[in-house]
Parts: C-alpha cells; sequence; structure tokens
C-alpha cells in the first residue's frame, strides 16, 4: 500500500488502543474484573465469575482481531475510516441496548431487570483498588503485539520477495494490442521505487515490461526492444511516453494486483478492454489467442472463443483452420483444414452428408469399349476398373459478410478442405457458419483439365446438405458427377421461429396443393416466401427479423406466392404483386400506422389459392380478391381478422363450403362470395354479423333452407342469393328486414308461399323470387311496401291473380309474371292484357309503369 494508506493504518491503531473503544474495552474489563481468589467469601460465585470473564475477553480478543485484519488489508484510506467506524458501532451496540432498556424502551420488566444489574453489590473478591495498572498494562500488551504484528504486515508488502504477484496473464482485446498478450513474470534483479518489474515471457509475440510510474502513480505497460529473450533489460524511466503503452487508474499500491480490477487507459487517455489471470491458475503460457490456432483452454465465451480463432468466420488470421481436421466425415486419420471445435452460439450448424461415393470409371459414368480396356492394360499394366480412383477434394467456402447482397463480389472464406473417399460413404459431417450464410460447395470431379476416357480415376460424390446437426431439414443436395459446385443459403433462424405457426398451418391445410416439409423446397410456398425474405432483406432492409411488422409482410409475400400474377407467356416464373419497397407503399396495400388495413387484389389475374395465413392481418379492414382465377377453399382464418368489413372473392372458382366462422365478423358490413362453386349450406353463424349491409352469394351450388337466424341482420340492405340450390320455404324473418332494399331469391328451389311478414319490410324496392317453385296467392300486403320498383315473380306455382294493392304502386317500374296469372280486370279498363295476348308475348307478360300511368304489355326478350 502506499504512504498515505500506511500513515492511516498506524493512525487507526494508536486511536484504537488510546481511546478504547467497545471492543478493546471487553479486554481490559475481563483482566480488572477477574476474581482474586484469596481475598474469595464463601457467598462467591468463584465459578460464573470466571466464566464471565473468560467469555468477555474471548468476545474482545475476536472483536479486536478483525478490527486489525480490517486495517491492514485495506489499501483504501477511506475504507480504513469506514471500516474502523464499523467495528468500533457494533462493537457499541451491548452497551446500547443496556442503556435502552434501563431506559424502559423494550418494557418495564428488562428495565426492572436492569437496574437489579445496575445496583448489584460487586463481591470483594472483583473488586480493585489499583484498577489503572490493570488498564494500562492490558492496553500496553494488546497494542504492543497488535504493532508488531503490523509492523511485520509492513515488512512483507513493502518487499518484492513476499506477497508479491510473482506471474500474471494479460489479454486485450484491442487488435493493435493482440502481440502483448501472454503471459509476464516478475524480474528478480530489478525493481523500481520498491515495486516489481514484470517482464513478458519469452513464447510472447512481443517483448513489453510492466512497471510503475512514480510520477503519475499508475502501472505502465512499456514497449521494448527484443534482445531474444524478452528481457527488456534495466527500465531506466518507467514514465516514458514513447515507451508506454497503455497505464492504469491512479494508485500508490506496492503490487501490481491491486490494479486488476481498476480501469486501464491507453496512452491517449481512452478506456481499453483487457483482463487479467493471476497466478495460481494455470496461465498456459505456451498458448494464445488470436493466432489462426483454436486453443482448448481459450475456446469459451469469457476467452471470446479463443479470440475467434476456433470458427471460420471469426478467425482473421492466415493461419486460420490450417490442419485443424484430424477426422474427417467419421473416419481417424484423415487431415485437413476446418474448423470442428467451434462453439461460438453465434455459429450456426449445417450438417452434410455423403450418401454415395462411386469411381469416375463406373460403367454408369464411363462407356469404354473392350478393345479400349485391353490396351489400357498392356500399356499401363493394370486393369482399367480395378485401379484405385484419387480422393475428390471437397471444400465448402462461404461469403465472409453475409450482410452484403449476392451482387456484391464477396470474399470466401473457407470453412472446410478434406479429400474424400469410399471410406466416408454414409458418414456425416457438420459445419458452424454465421446464422444466413450463403456458402459454395466444390467437389474436384477431374484428374486432367483434358476430359480423356484414360484419365486417372477419382471419386464421384453424391451428397446432401441439411439445416443444423441432424438430417431432417434438406436444404439442397449435389453430385460432383453431374456438376462441381453448388450453392446454398442458411435461412436464419430467426425467420424459421418467427414463422413456425405458419409453416404449421400449411403443413395442416396444404392450401398450396404440395408438401410443405422443408423451408428450403424452391416448389412449395412456404420456402418461396422465405427466400424472398432473406433475399429482400439483403436488397431492401424492409424485412429484418426485428421489424414489428415484418409478420405482416411475410403473410404478404404468402399470398402472392400462393397466388401469383398469372404470366401472358410461356414463362413459369412467379409474376410479383410484393416488391421491395416498405409495403405500406404497394399500389394494393393501404396502411394505418404501419398495419395493412385494405388489400386490394381485383382483376390482377391472380392464379392459385387463398392461404390460411391471411389469418395473420389483425388491421385489415378491406379486402378484395375479385375478378380473378383462385381455386380451392375460402380459409376459415379468415374469421380471425376482427376488423375486417369488406371481404370480396366474387368472380373466382371457389370450391367447398362456407366457413362458418365468417359469422366472427361482427364487424363486416359487405360479405361478396358470388360467382364462384361453393357448396353446403348458407352457416346460421350468419345471424351474428349484425352490421352487415350486404350479403351477396349469387351463382354458387349452395344448398338448404335460408336459416331463420337471416332475422338478425337488422341493418342489411341488400341480400342476394339467385342462382343456387336453396331450397325450403321463405322463412317469416325476413319480414325483420325492415331496412332491406333488395331481396334476390331467383333460380333457386324454394317452396311454400310468400310470407305476409314481407309486408314489414318497408324499405324494400327489389324482390326478385322468379324460377322457384313458389306456391299460392300474392299476398296484397306487398302493395304496403311503397318503395317497391321492382317486383318480379315468373316461373313459380303462383296461383290467382296480381292484387291491385301491388299494381297500384306508385313507385313501379318493372313487374313480371307468369301468363296464366292474370292482372285483375279493374285494374286498367282502357289496356286490359287477355290470355291471347300473353301466348303472342312468348310466356310472360310484364307491365311496365310509363309516363302516362298507364300499364302495358311488353315482351320479356326486351329485358
Amino acid at each position: 500500500v502506499g504512504m498515505v494508506t500506511r500513515l492511516t493504518q498506524i493512525t487507526a491503531l494508536l486511536c484504537y488502543c488510546i481511546f478504547s473503544d467497545s471492543s478493546l474495552s471487553d479486554c481490559i474489563q475481563a483482566v480488572e474484573l477477574f476474581p482474586d481468589l484469596k481475598r474469595a467469601g464463601d457467598d462467591d460465585r468463584l465459578p460464573q465469575a470466571v466464566f464471565s470473564c473468560t467469555l468477555r475477553m474471548i468476545q474482545g480478543l475476536l472483536a479486536t482481531f478483525v478490527t486489525l485484519l480490517l486495517i491492514i488489508t485495506t489499501t483504501d484510506v477511506v475504507e480504513i475510516i469506514l471500516n474502523f467506524a464499523a467495528v468500533n458501532y457494533i462493537s457499541a451496540l451491548d452497551e446500547v441496548a443496556f442503556d435502552l432498556a434501563k431506559a424502559g424502551k423494550y418494557g418495564p420488566r428488562l428495565q426492572e431487570e436492569a437496574g437489579n444489574i445496575q445496583t448489584l453489590i460487586i463481591p470483594y473478591s472483583l473488586y480493585r483498588t489499583d484498577s489503572h495498572k490493570r488498564h494500562q498494562k492490558s492496553v500496553l500488551l494488546i497494542g504492543t503485539v497488535m504493532f508488531v504484528i503490523l509492523g511485520v504486515v509492513i515488512g512483507l508488502q513493502s518487499s518484492n520477495k513476499h506477497w508479491s504477484t510473482r506471474e500474471l496473464r494479460v489479454e486485450f482485446r484491442d487488435p493493435t494490442l493482440h502481440k502483448y498478450s501472454g503471459c509476464y513474470e516478475i524480474d528478480p534483479d530489478q525493481e523500481y521505487i520498491k515495486r516489481s518489474v514484470y517482464n513478458s515471457a519469452l513464447e510472447n509475440s512481443a517483448p513489453a515490461v510492466f512497471a510503475f510510474c512514480d510520477e503519475e502513480k499508475h502501472w505502465v505497460l512499456l514497449q521494448v526492444e527484443s534482445d531474444g529473450d524478452n528481457d527488456g533489460g534495466m527500465i531506466q524511466d518507467p514514465c516514458a511516453d514513447d515507451k508506454q503503452l497503455i497505464h492504469s487508474a491512479g494508485t500508490d499500491t506496492y503490487d501490481i494486483s491491486s490494479s486488476f480490477d481498476e480501469p486501464w487507459f491507453s496512452a491517449s487517455g481512452e478506456p481499453i478492454g483487457l483482463y487479467f489471470t493471476e497466478e495460481g491458475e494455470d496461465l498456459k503460457c505456451d498458448s494464445f489467442r488470436y493466432n489462426g490456432r483454436c486453443d482448448t483452454f481459450f475456446n469459451k465465451f469469457e476467452h471470446r472463443f479463443d479470440g475467434g480463432d476456433c470458427c471460420a468466420a471469426t478467425c482473421s488470421q492466415t493461419s486460420c483452420g490450417m490442419g485443424g481436421i484430424t477426422r474427417a466425415f467419421g473416419v481417424e486419420g484423415k487431415i485437413g483444414n476446418g474448423y470442428p471445435d467451434c462453439k461460438d452460439p453465434d455459429m450456426k450448424a449445417v450438417t452434410i452428408l455423403l450418401n454415395s461415393i462411386r469411381s469416375s470409371r463406373d460403367e454408369m459414368f464411363l462407356n469404354v469399349t473392350d478393345d479400349q480396356m485391353e490396351a489400357y492394360a498392356r500399356d499401363r499394366g493394370i486393369n482399367f476398373q480395378d485401379e484405385d480412383p484419387n480422393p475428390a477434394p471437397f471444400i465448402i467456402d462461404c461469403d465472409e459478410e453475409n450482410s452484403l447482397p449476392t451482387s456484391v463480389d464477396n470474399k470466401k472464406v473457407n470453412v472446410l478442405s478434406v479429400y474424400v473417399d469410399d471410406s466416408m460413404v454414409n458418414q456425416k459431417e457438420t459445419i458452424m457458419v454465421p446464422d444466413g450464410a450463403r456458402c459454395q460447395i466444390s467437389v474436384s470431379n477431374r484428374t486432367n483439365f483434358l476430359d480423356y476416357w484414360e484419365n486417372a480415376p477419382i471419386w464421384f460424390v453424391e451428397y446432401a446438405v441439411y439445416h443444423g446437426k441432424d438430417t431432417d431439414i434438406e436444404i439442397i443436395s449435389g453430385d460432383s458427377s453431374k456438376e462441381q459446385s453448388t450453392y446454398f443459403q442458411r435461412i436464419p433462424e430467426c425467420y424459421l421461429k418467427k414463422f413456425d405457426q405458419v409453416r404449421t398451418w400449411f403443413e395442416k391445410n396444404d392450401k398450396a396443393g404440395v408438401s410443405l416439409v422443408s423451408p428450403y423446397d424452391p416448389n412449395n410456398v412456404y420456402a418461396k416466401v422465405l427466400a424472398w425474405l432473406v433475399a429482400d432483406n439483403f436488397k431492401s432492409g424492409h424485412s429484418q427479423c426485428d421489424d414489428v411488422y415484418l409478420l405482416e409482410r411475410a403473410t404478404l409475400g404468402f399470398l402472392n406466392f400462393a397466388a401469383p400474377i398469372a404470366s401472358a407467356s410461356n414463362d413459369t416464373a412467379d409474376t410479383l404483386w410484393i416488391d421491395a419497397q416498405q409495403q405500406c407503399g404497394w399500389n394494393n396495400i393501404a396502411c394505418d400506422s404501419g398495419s395493412v388495413t385494405s388489400l386490394m387484389l381485383y382483376g390482377l389475374n391472380l392464379t392459385g389459392t387463398i392461404p390460411a395465413v391471411i389469418g395473420l392481418l389483425p388491421g385489415l379492414q378491406q379486402a378484395n380478391f375479385g375478378k380473378n382465377h383462385l381455386f380451392g377453399t375460402i380459409p376459415s382464418e379468415v374469421g380471425n381478422l376482427m376488423k375486417l368489413n369488406v371481404f370480396d372473392v366474387d368472380n373466382n372458382a371457389l370450391t367447398g363450403t362456407i366457413p362458418k366462422e365468417l359469422g366472427n365478423l361482427i364487424k363486416l358490413v359487405e360479405l361478396d362470395l358470388d360467382d364462384n362453386k361453393l357448396i353446403g349450406t348458407i352457416p346460421t353463424e350468419f345471424g351474428l354479423m349484425i352490421n352487415a349491409r350486404e350479403l351477396d352469394l349469387v351463382h354458387n351450388q349452395l344448398s338448404g333452407p335460408i336459416p331463420t337466424e337471416i332475422g338478425n341482420l337488422r341493418n342489411i340492405a341488400v341480400l342476394e342469393l339467385t342462382a343456387n340450390n336453396i331450397s325450403g320455404t321463405l322463412p317469416t324473418q325476413l319480414g325483420e328486414l325492415t331496412k332491406l332494399q333488395q331481396l334476390k331469391l331467383g333460380n333457386n328451389s324454394f317452396t311454400g308461399s310468400i310470407p305476409n311478414e314481407m309486408k314489414d319490410m318497408t324499405s324494400l324496392s327489389t324482390i326478385d323470387l322468379r324460377e322457384n317453385s313458389l306456391t299460392g296467392s300474392i299476398p296484397s300486403e306487398i302493395g304496403l311496401m311503397t318503395n317497391l320498383t321492382e317486383i318480379r315473380l315468373e316461373g313459380n306455382d303462383f296461383t290467382g291473380t296480381i292484387p291491385v294493392e301491388v299494381t297500384s304502386l306508385q313507385q313501379l317500374r318493372i313487374l313480371t309474371f307468369d301468363c296464366d296469372m292474370l292482372l285483375e280486370i279493374h285494374q286498367d279498363s282502357e289496356s286490359p292484357i287477355s290470355f291471347n295476348e300473353c301466348e303472342d308475348l312468348k310466356g310472360n307478360c310484364i307491365a311496365c309503369r310509363m309516363e302516362n300511368n298507364l300499364c302495358r304489355a311488353l315482351c320479356s326478350s326486351l329485358w
């Protein structure tokens, strides 16, 4: 420790002895009150008194020893003072507690006991007339022992032969200081201002010396000239600025170890990253980081995995990976370059499996005649088919910088280089590459630049590359007999984890009509989207894994690849309506605060399906897929879009039933499913869409009755079910749709009569019931629907005549009915319609309100 600290230690110890605190007082009182056996009376309890004094002495000595330890082991002045005060405070707690009890703070019972103790008469054997002498002798004895111990400690601390760090190791994170990393040993032949000097070990890359600069009061690392043994020679001036590499924070301690936990700085005063290892541990002075060779001792997180030497992507030396392979593809003794001990968790696994290894002279690869083989055997003295093939060089290189787009010429880093022969067949090798790495596998398939049949044979290798350490997810396969190189990119883990739910949906529903096992299969939608996202992230930066809207961007990609724009040419490539721009800027997309709200894909000539992942657009309000060539079913996940108010898929070729989950869309205003091939019944859950204003199911193949729950749609204005096979009677609940304006139920199989309850549909302007099997008479109550402009009734089995209340509707413009249902005679005396006239009108009679307020018959072919 420094001089100021030393003086503080001595002063603290003097104060402790002169102004005896509670702990030292315990020792003194134990001596003063120790009973004199010669003066003991018959009533004195000598054993108890002796035991009490002994306990008090032990208590005092222990507290005094602790105080001494705190004083001599603390190197900071402030800490010495604080520790001294803390010990004194703790030692006085028993006296404070007794005073509080005596004052009655702990209750009357303890107060009484404290008073009794205080008034007890001291036995004569404990009484001393010269107690001050015992006090002085006790203090002198204890103080002498404490100062002797302090003196011994000071002497040992001031000597570099005792309690001094003999050897240490330092590791620098700054690349410019890597060469100074390594072990440093104490120089027994020199010291400076009573501080040791530490020379760099012989194994270190560059010589340097740790010494103490007295002027600046800090330890420094000095650059020195090499003399062959890294001995820096005699240090003349540790404070020389031209030699100083780094220095510690200010200190006046005698041993360098006290600076290990303090910050260190460069010569310019900037903080630097480093850490020390003290003697007592295995310093591994012959091992180094950042030397291109993976050392198992440093291959740990705290050593940054040997400074990156153990992994291809992080090693920065020219000798990286050289000779790192001693066991390749499960075969011992196969030497090569690689990184079998890469443990960096930032690196991800890729596994290569050698499925088949055959000679290039196998009959399936080479067509050689018998005459050629006989000539070869004569000339070479060896059977053509029996000649041992040469091992095939198997090389894997990956891009050094994965953040650069593929269009940029990127430097390659070798990850694996070995020679493959038939002993490795059906064996696998795992390499570690950066997440998202782009790599190339090259397998030599010839021994001569000229392709001659008599060239020396070589092993042809058929292999597969897998994502991870298992062989579950195949990335790509290759065959060196067909191509020398293959390229692949490992999909970043974050994409796979983020879209795991999407993958599950696709595999479960198989919406794209293909097997979706692998994210690398170029034929499935899931793999296409992942590939687009990875490439798009390099291109635009809008597909980053931490983007909060990445899932929506990916969902739009799924929609695109599941139903791309059909190409007008013979080009089979997918035509995209997505692009590299941020999705809210696409022509077919509208957003609110970054979230997709509108999807307008009407009439884009899309061909494909609507994938279930559309349910991952929670903010979607409008979705229009109309007038395309979509097939497959409507995904039930549409029912998850709780903000959806318009869903339009008309004029497509969708099949299957209508998902009942659509009933969840309580905010839905418009549902257009017309002109498809939908089957099944109208879901009763439609009655939950209480805000619906338009429901269009025209031209499908729906069957079954209209659900009575339809009466819950009190806000509906348009209900179109024309051209289906819907049957049953018209539900009386239709009368509850008082806001309905258009009711089109033509070309179905309805039976029964028109319910009288329909009279309450006072907002109705159009009613189309033609081409059904309705019976009974036309209710005169229809005349109460004063807003009707069009009534179509032909193609049914109605009886009777058209009520005058119907034909008298003031706003009626079109009225169609069958010929056997005539207008009442008195309705229009000036222009009656006879049966013969209906015959001439080819089956249908149409009454049309004209400007002169008269009805005249028109041929239905005019409409």
